[in-house]
């Protein structure tokens, strides 16, 4: 899928997008990063059972999964 249309799909273009980030590459490193991490699925799973302690492990790990950093 092409990071316009994903954008499109989500109600945002992604030239906001870059705007905020400053480059399409941070953007599209930051994006690809949650297509194989499953925080969020451990994160529901764990609310649904009234796990809070893995909910809070994986919030943590979502957390850092969303950090933003500089390219090189």
């Amino acid at each position: 899928m092409a990071m316009e249309q994903y954008y499109q799909e989500m109600g945002s273009s992604c030239p906001e997008v870059c705007v905020f980030l400053s480059r399409q590459r941070l953007v599209e490193k930051s994006v690809r990063k949650y297509l194989y991490d499953q925080s969020y699925a451990a994160l529901t799973a764990a609310m649904a059972a009234g796990d809070h302690d893995a909910a809070f492990r994986a919030a943590h790990t979502l957390k850092g999964v969303a950090a933003i950093r500089q390219l090189d």
